[in-house]
């Protein structure tokens, strides 16, 4: 860089140029004064040459304390620009006003309160910042040496990328018809299109656009906010999208979900969040692969000690239209809620089951959704919406239809059913934290969680081991599993087992993790399935079967085979309701012979039996017993 020579300075007054001192704008070698035009400059500034031939040029602007990269377009910023090196290839046109004040935080650091309002599982905003991470440092709150070391993680972190004198404005970006900028920091390439007004912010390949309103935010990579959003104090997720409006506050939004026209407040919402309707609150919740019904609402103030509840529904869930729980509560994965739920429920052992509303009661109906042609549905859609831009270092995501931790949960409801059974074989309603069973509802629920545990073992088997020989020599080796190989916790996306979990403390507490990389790494370890599948089967194994380990195995596949031609039948029985006389009512309305309507409908949407998705679940279970069968041999 060098000072400006006599004749450039002259060259930049006749263009309309002007400044508080030409002593301290320093140029690059090869700076060309027609670059720039109607510019005032003030404070150090650092100026590149702009190729005028091909239409880079910096007009119409006041520049204070910054450095311009070359090749760039600047024009029609009424209130100046502050405090930016703006690097090369950037454009910003037509611009309110555009300032960076190093004394304030631009989103990392920022201290936000999901879950809790009062503030007891508050975290510190920052890029490094994933599904995993944020949901052990909310909920590891039990152990204060543990809580301490990843509160020191985050702080560490955000020393470390704190900014200096100046924001950057990454190469390639782009900000037209924008309205206020305050401490906007854009480490990579990003686009902003007729935002109104962002304050403290980090933007990260990130998509702005219409009427947004945003202050103390993390946007990262692939993620879009348009069409009027105003976000406070919130994270926002690789590949998610807001629109329609809608609102958040001390909110973590994780990877792939989609936000549209609700609100959402002190939310810890994990990948695969979906809630596209007006009137849908989602506030104090915790969950992930959510699809929120239309007016979906809930509670977190008692009216005592303020807004300190919060619920937390597992992997998968559901809520129909309407429906509203109290808080506090938690709701087992793949849960359907329906109605209004004030009993505060506690089903974490009872995935794929409905929760339904009676009055001032909740009814619920364990496992009945494990033959639901619409839970399969889910499963395989998931995979599909991936956004992710960085799936080795972001959020962590196994797509797997039935985790580990959910396998888990469903051994924990299995035992609790049949010790039910057994402490109370008379009756016929089981009250069970807040919610009731009824008797068929339990033998149904014991039934479909031994299915579904058989299943997952049998299929694991086959999934990993060649023939009957591989898989005795894989049960014979992990043979001695302990009782906590059963046990596995959901961490947003991935399964991590308590023997694992137990060792992460372990390391934090004697602070042998120091950084935020060290606990992605130790994440990405674990979503490792390699590792734990075989000695879960095994365990499992060990537990729902007696006799020897070939005696074991050979049950085991038996049952499997038949567990799956059951329930490949009850799912084509969900599937075909959609084509009932029921579903039939708002078709052939143009028609008078009763069989229209059965016509329409089947030219419509075809046969059941022909949906590509009925077709690949089909031929996947066929392959599944193939393989079976192939073990038992």
């Amino acid at each position: 860089m060098r000072a400006l020579r006599e004749d450039e300075k002259e060259r930049l007054v006749n263009a309309g140029c002007r400044a508080q001192s030409w002593d301290t704008i320093q140029v690059t070698d090869d700076f060309y004064p027609d670059g720039y035009e109607n510019v005032t400059f003030a404070g150090d500034v650092f100026l590149a040459r702009q190729d005028v031939r091909i239409g880079f040029k910096v007009k119409n602007v006041r520049l204070e304390n910054c450095e311009i990269g070359q090749n760039v377009k600047i024009e029609d910023v009424a209130e100046g620009i502050k405090g930016y090196y703006i690097e090369r290839g950037c454009t910003l046109r037509h611009i309110g006003r555009m300032v960076y004040d190093e004394k304030e935080l631009c989103g990392e650091g920022t201290e936000i309160a999901p879950l809790d309002e009062t503030g007891s599982r508050s975290l510190l905003l920052h890029r490094g910042l994933t599904a995993q991470i944020a949901y052990l440092t909310v909920f590891a709150r039990h152990n204060p040496s543990v809580s301490t070391q990843l509160s020191s993680i985050a702080e560490q972190y955000v020393a470390e990328h704190k900014l200096g004198k100046q924001a950057r404005i990454a190469s390639g970006t782009v900000i037209e018809f924008a309205g206020t900028l305050v401490n906007v920091h854009i480490p990579e390439a990003s686009t902003l299109s007729g935002v109104k007004r962002i304050e403290r912010a980090t933007l990260c390949h990130a998509s702005i656009g219409d009427n947004v309103i945003m202050a103390d935010v993390v946007a990262m990579p692939g993620s879009v906010i348009t069409e009027s959003c105003m976000l406070h104090r919130c994270f926002v997720g690789e590949g998610v999208r807001m629109d329609g409006a809608f609102s958040a506050h001390d909110t973590l939004i994780f990877a792939n979900s989609h936000l549209s026209n609700g609100e959402a407040s002190a939310a810890l919402l994990g990948p695969h969040t979906v809630s596209m309707h007006r009137s849908t609150l989602l506030i104090g919740s915790s969950v992930s692969f959510f699809n929120a019904g239309s007016g979906t609402n809930q509670s977190n103030h008692h009216y005592r000690l303020g807004p300190m509840h919060y619920g937390i529904m597992g992997r998968g869930c559901k809520t129909a239209s309407n429906a509203y729980l109290l808080w506090p509560a938690v709701i087992g994965s793949f849960t359907k809620v329906v109605g209004r739920v004030m009993t505060q429920p506690d089903t974490r052992h009872f995935p794929f089951s409905e929760l339904i509303a009676e009055g001032n009661n909740t009814k619920l109906r364990p496992a009945a959704l494990l033959a639901s042609i619409g839970t399969l549905r889910d499963q395989d859609k998931w995979y599909w919406r991936d956004k992710r831009v960085h799936k080795e270092s972001g959020d962590l995501i196994d797509y797997s239809a039935v985790p580990p931790s959910v396998v888990s949960e469903m051994y924990a409801g299995y035992n609790e059913l049949r010790l039910l059974l057994v402490q109370r074989p008379e009756i016929e309603r089981y009250n069970v934290r807040g919610a009731a069973i009824e008797r068929a509802d339990l033998l149904s629920g014991i039934d479909r969680y031994r299915g579904a545990l058989v299943l997952f073992v049998a299929n694991t088997l086959t999934q990993w081991c060649l023939d009957r020989t591989a898989a005795l020599k894989a049960l014979h080796a992990n043979a001695r599993q302990k009782q906590d190989a059963l046990v596995y916790y959901d961490l947003f996306g991935i399964s991590v087992s308590e023997a694992d979990l137990t060792r992460l403390y372990k390391q934090l507490e004697r602070k042998k993790v120091r950084n935020v990389d060290q606990l992605a790494e130790f994440f990405r370890q674990c979503d490792n399935q390699n590792r734990f599948l075989i000695p879960l089967a095994t365990a499992l194994l060990a537990q729902l079967f007696d006799g020897t380990t070939e005696q074991r195995l050979t049950a085991c596949l038996t049952e499997a085979l038949k567990v799956s031609e059951r329930t490949e039948k009850e799912v084509l029985r969900d599937a075909a309701k959609e084509q009932s006389s029921r579903v039939q009512v708002a078709y052939g309305l143009l028609a008078s012979d009763s069989g229209a309507a059965a016509r329409e409908l089947s030219l419509l949407k075809g046969n059941t039996d022909e949906l590509p998705f009925i077709k690949q679940m089909r031929a996947q279970r066929e392959e599944e017993r193939c393989a079976m069968e192939r073990l038992l041999s």
